[in-house]
Order: structure tokens, then C-alpha cells, then sequence
């Protein structure tokens, strides 16, 4: 195994070496063709460095140099691991508590790994990893946090000016505001040579702020900078350690390969999906669970959506008589706008099954279902392009290349289990999604909307699992097969099954408010030759007597977030890239909740 593994590192760095000598000859760009390997790897740090909110922001700012494929690794134990080598550089965010985690052996692996070329990038609190080895840490970074030492300046605005003009990473970078945490404590006498520093308020001294040197045969940069999200935001931190990381990786640092070089692109772009939110009948705000909904809102506002998806269920919607539905949808449909407006949330909602009163649906409940899409028209105001008996229900639009179709699944039956309505895209709303399809070949992703699963078998919970009819052999999967459907978002279930057949991944997803201890969102990010997809999930509590509805199922009346949850934050629970550079469409990096072995 040690030879395979020496046997990838002389090839890759021999390869990268000569590449790197070639453009320094000639002045040209030859590693803009390249792809370099990077592991972010964290999952432990100090209690209020919430690595679970910077970690994916971290991975979001590298890889926006698109020469470099970010992956993820929560596990601090990982760098015990073999495959540690098979990356050419590791950003260490964290700092680990645990001797025993990584230990000894994950700290000689990752010596090892970088005396034998690797990159490392070290990202403000790792400098205090490996106290129990700090002799040997201070080596291979530079400089190390000395807890005898004042910690740092209080948080607050300063600037870091360059050093090194002409060093590849600074090359070209002038001073820069931030506000931050301006590191005082750090100690040790290996030979550096920095790039940046600030000058701290409280002891007049210039401290670095960014400085690199060489281990073995790898090359290590070195930021204390970077406290939260907002100091990673900050432009030039995040160009730092954007350009740290390339040149660990052995790729020129300045000429950053990112998708807004390419002609008519502005780059990547976000949008969320949160299907069965809130379904539930509430005001706004609502008594008992409006922190916890303006914590949960918030997080999918920081993930800086372009827009919300929610696949259906917006409201309890057992209202059994027109009065009623007339009644109830002028209530708490437009609480549940204002909800989403009051933060700043466009959004594009299907319809679910307690929009039009719950299955299943006997003769005289489906009599009602056409008044139900009507009031779900009126106050949600969709785009009215879909097929004449389902404008404001079916719809679709287009968003920086990317196809988007939310389709009805509701429509009339001759009886069966759901009564005289059943699940199923068929007739007139069929030959109306080919039309839409066939109108935009020319799309670079396509996603479907719809409220229920087609794929089955699916998890759930707190629901009575209505799926589509016709699994994969329903006309609806086999037209989004034939016009080759990246992703098909669906709710109903309350729970999280991702399932890729076809070429097309369904995910399945949302949480019950009120009812479930957990809920979930997705966050897709967009670019032209791939969407990269991660679920990200959050402890629940539900207490207290039963809050009023129409009807006698009812949640709890008091839904929150405990303070150690929300000091964490919504949890990554999978990621996948739907991969299509290559002109062949891939999903690859499957973790968590996407991968085989789904938890």
C-alpha cells in the first residue's frame, strides 16, 4: 500500500512540477486545464467557532477557483487515513480537543503527506491543533497558538496590509479592511515568510496575518484570520485563502480559473428547496413557534438563496366546505407570504395534497378541490403559463439557463384507493410538460417540482406516504428520462430518501413542523456544468397541549430550537455533485443521506 501511494504522489507532483516549471517559461496559463484534489477536513473546534456554518462557506470560496474540487470531511480522524494521499492539498479547519483524535498516527500521517508534497492550508484556530505535539506542530506550521500567550484583539475592524508584494499569492493584492479576530498568541522560531499583517490596538505590535513555508517537498499556508462567516466573507481573507490553497496545491495562485470567466456567465448561484413548509394552519407570527421559524428562515436567508422551493403543503387545509376554504386560505395563506417576504425570500411553491384538503378524496371532498386551487392561485401567485385547467398550479421558469417545472400532481381519477383524485401527471398536463421541455433544449440543468415521490421505496414519518402513481414506469419519470431531468424535489413524506435512477435524482425531503423533532432543507448551488446538492438538517422541540385546527389532527402549540442546536446550526446530513463537464452527466462525492448506504 505505502508503494501505491508513493508510487500516486511521484507521478502527481512530477506531472504538477514540470506543468508549474513550463509556465513560469512561458509565461502562459497551462494549469488552467488542470483539477487539483482539496479535503477540507473539520468537525471539532472551539465552542464558538461554529465550524458547522464556516466549514461549507470555507469550501464554497476555494472552489470558486474552479481549478480545485473541494470535498468535505467531518471527521478530524480522517487524517489516520490512507486516502489522505490521494489529495493534493488539506485545509485544517479545526482544533482538536481530543488527543486522542487524531492522535498520534493522524498527525504523522499528515507530516507525511505534506513532506511528501502535499499542500496544507491552515484556516485561524488550527494553529491550536495538536497541543500534545506542538514540538513537532510548530514545524510543519510556522506558528502555533500559545494559550500563555493574550488570545487577540477584540473583534473588531482592522487592516492587513501586504509584505510580500511579489510572492505568487500576494502578488497584486493591496491592503484590506476586516473585522475579525487580530491573533496575538502566536509562538515558535520556525523560519517563515509572511505575507500579511495587522497592527493590534491593544499592544501597538504588528502581528502576521498570513505567512507560508516549506515542509519536506509540500508547501504550507498559514491565515489566522477567518473567526466566523462574516470574517470569511470578507473579499480579500476569502482571496487569501482562495490563492493560499491554489499555491499549496501547486497551481498558480493569480490565474484563478473561476466559471465567471466563462463568456455570459456570472458564476454560481444558489437556490434552496424546503418541501411541507410549515403545513400547518398558522398566523403570523405565531404564538410559540415564530423564534424557532424566524431561526429557521434565517439559515435558508444565509445560504443566500436566489429563491425558496417548497414542493406543496403550505397549510393544514382540512377546510371542508367552499365557506371554509374561502375562510381559512384568506387567513393563513397570506400569513404564510408575509412570513416569507418579512425575510427577504422570493419563493416558487407546488401544490401539496393539504392544499387541496388532504388525501384521501372521497366524491364530495373532490368536488372541492377545484375551489381549493383557485384560493391556492389567488394568494400564492405563481406564474399563470401552465395548462389552461391548472394555471397558477402548474408552472415553470428559467433562471440563468437552468429550466425550472413545478407541476400539479393532482388530478381527477375514477376512484381507487385516493378516491376521484390520484397522483399522476397525465393528459393535458403531460403533453404541456414535453412542450415546455422540448421548448427549452437548451437548458444546462432541468429540476421538476412535485409534491409526492414517484421512486419508491421512500422514508416517512408523521405521514401517509402518497406516492405517484406508476413508479418509474409513470408517464411523468419517463418523459423527465427522455428529456434527461437532472432533479426531480418532492415532499409528502417528511423524511429524507435521495434515490438516482435514469440519470435523474429524486430527493425526497422536508419535515413536519409541529409534529417531527427534526426538519430539513437543500441547498443547490449552480453552475453551468454542474449543480452541487447538500441536505442540511436540525434538531426540533415540540411541547405543550395541542395548537388549534380545522379538524382533530393538531401539533403541538410550542415548537423550539434549543440554544446548544441553534449555536451549531443546521447540520450537513449528504452532498452530491450532478457532474456534467465532462459532456457526460456523473453524480459523484455521494456522502450521507445521497450516498448507497443512506443512514
Amino acid at each position: 500500500m505505502v508503494d501505491r501511494y508513493i508510487s500516486s504522489f511521484v507521478s502527481r507532483h512530477f506531472a504538477a512540477a514540470m506543468l508549474f516549471a513550463a509556465t513560469l517559461l512561458s509565461g502562459i496559463d497551462l494549469c488552467a486545464g488542470e483539477t487539483k484534489r482539496v479535503l477540507i477536513v473539520t468537525g471539532e473546534d472551539y465552542p464558538g467557532h461554529l465550524w458547522q456554518t464556516t466549514s461549507p462557506l470555507l469550501r464554497a470560496m476555494i472552489r470558486e477557483d474552479r481549478r480545485m474540487d473541494v470535498d468535505v470531511v467531518e471527521r478530524v480522524n480522517f487524517l489516520r487515513d490512507p486516502q489522505l494521499h490521494e489529495y493534493d492539498a488539506v485545509v485544517a479547519h479545526f482544533k482538536n480537543y481530543d488527543p486522542k483524535m487524531p492522535g498520534r498516527a493522524g498527525y504523522d500521517n499528515l507530516a507525511k503527506f505534506v513532506e511528501q508534497g502535499g499542500g496544507l492550508t491552515l484556516v485561524h484556530f488550527s494553529c491550536g491543533a495538536f497541543q500534545e505535539f506542538k514540538g513537532d506542530y510548530v514545524k510543519l506550521a510556522g506558528r502555533v497558538w500559545n494559550p500563555e500567550f493574550r488570545g487577540h484583539d477584540p473583534y473588531g475592524e482592522f487592516t492587513v496590509t501586504m509584505t510580500e508584494e511579489d510572492h505568487p499569492i500576494t502578488r497584486g493584492l493591496g491592503p484590506f479592511k476586516t473585522t475579525d479576530e487580530l491573533y496575538t498568541c502566536l509562538d515558535g522560531g520556525t523560519p517563515i515568510t509572511t505575507l500579511a499583517q495587522a497592527q493590534s490596538k491593544v499592544d501597538g505590535k504588528l502581528h502576521p496575518m498570513a505567512f507560508v513555508l516549506n515542509y519536506g517537498e509540500g508547501r504550507v499556508f498559514h491565515t489566522p484570520l477567518g473567526h466566523d462567516a462574516a470574517a470569511l466573507s470578507a473579499p480579500g481573507t476569502a482571496e487569501l485563502i482562495r490563492r493560499g490553497t491554489a499555491w499549496t496545491a501547486g497551481l498558480d495562485p493569480v490565474a484563478k480559473v473561476a466559471a465567471a470567466t466563462r463568456p455570459g456567465k456570472t458564476g454560481s448561484w444558489t437556490f434552496v428547496s424546503m418541501p411541507d413548509f410549515l403545513n400547518v394552519d398558522t398566523v403570523y407570527p405565531q404564538p410559540g413557534w415564530e423564534p424557532a421559524l424566524d431561526y429557521i428562515l434565517k439559515s435558508v436567508k444565509a445560504e443566500n438563496p436566489e429563491f425558496l422551493l417548497v414542493a406543496g403543503d403550505l397549510v393544514m387545509g382540512r377546510w371542508p366546505t367552499e365557506a371554509d376554504i374561502d375562510k381559512y386560505a384568506a387567513i393563513y395563506y397570506p400569513a404564510w407570504t408575509d412570513r416569507m417576504q418579512t425575510h427577504g425570500l422570493k419563493f416558487y411553491t407546488a401544490i401539496g395534497d393539504h392544499d387541496v384538503g388532504d388525501n384521501p378524496w372521497p366524491q364530495g371532498k373532490a368536488k372541492l378541490v377545484p375551489h381549493f386551487k383557485a384560493r391556492f392561485r389567488e394568494y400564492m401567485k405563481m406564474p399563470l403559463n401552465g395548462p389552461d385547467h391548472m394555471k397558477g398550479t402548474a408552472f415553470w421558469w428559467k433562471h440563468q439557463g437552468v429550466l425550472f417545472i413545478s407541476v400539479d400532481v393532482f388530478e381527477k381519477a375514477d376512484g381507487g384507493r385516493q378516491g376521484q383524485i390520484n397522483a399522476q401527471v397525465t393528459g393535458k398536463q403531460l403533453a404541456w410538460l414535453e412542450q415546455v421541455l422540448e421548448a427549452n433544449r437548451d437548458a444546462e440543468h432541468i429540476i421538476v417540482m412535485g409534491h409526492t415521490p414517484i421512486l419508491g421505496p421512500v422514508r416517512k414519518w408523521s405521514s401517509s406516504g402518497l406516492m405517484l402513481a406508476g413508479d418509474h414506469q409513470s408517464p411523468l419519470w419517463q418523459t423527465m428520462k427522455r428529456y434527461g431531468v437532472d432533479v426531480y424535489l418532492c415532499g409528502e413524506v417528511h423524511a429524507i430518501t435521495c434515490t438516482q435512477r435514469d440519470g435523474i435524482m429524486q430527493i425526497a425531503h422536508g419535515g413536519l413542523i409541529g409534529y417531527n423533532t427534526r426538519t430539513n432543507y437543500l441547498v443547490g448551488q449552480v453552475f453551468n456544468d454542474r449543480v452541487e446538492l447538500e441536505l442540511k438538517e436540525i434538531d426540533l422541540k415540540r411541547e405543550g397541549e395541542k395548537l388549534w385546527q380545522v379538524g382533530k389532527n393538531r401539533p403541538h402549540e410550542t415548537v423550539t430550537i434549543a440554544d446548544d442546536i441553534k449555536e451549531r446550526g443546521f447540520v450537513g446530513v449528504g452532498r452530491v455533485v450532478i457532474d456534467k463537464s465532462t459532456g457526460k452527466k456523473t453524480f459523484r462525492g455521494a456522502t450521507g443521506n445521497f450516498s448507497k448506504e443512506q443512514p
